[in-house]
């Protein structure tokens, strides 16, 4: 990478509003409109509570993965029950925000990233010519 520094891109895209909930006791779904403002790019998203993260998750098109949250009976419907609020940065590549959640996982430690929540690491890169 060549000691170049990562560039992250805020998305400022009026998909929900602090508070805001869609799908009453649904929970949170994304409408179509609002899913067309989400660009087919690498990034990492965040489901928020009252500005605390819940969720962080990476996504290679941010678009298709955040499509895939519906509500189904399983985790992801206590998660998208309790989320108020979705926050996404764009990144340069997948590589980078692969790393990009885990740090965040690692530093805010969200409710619903079990796996790493408690200082567990799973997180290898092997690299190859």
């Amino acid at each position: 990478m060549g000691g170049r520094a990562p560039t992250r891109h805020p998305l400022a895209l009026p998909l929900l509003k602090e508070g805001e909930k869609i799908g009453g006791n649904r929970g949170m779904v994304l409408s179509t409109d609002r899913l067309q403002r989400i660009p087919h790019a690498p990034g990492v998203y965040v489901f928020t509570r009252r500005s605390v993260p819940v969720y962080v998750g990476k996504a290679a098109d941010l678009r298709a993965r955040l499509a895939a949250y519906r509500p189904n009976g399983d985790w992801k419907t206590d998660m998208l029950a309790e989320a108020t609020g979705l926050r996404l940065t764009k990144t340069d590549s997948e590589l980078e925000a692969l790393l990009l959640e885990a740090n965040w996982i690692a530093t805010k430690k969200p409710k619903y990233n079990i796996a790493n929540r408690e200082g567990r690491s799973f997180l290898y890169i092997e690299i190859t010519d």
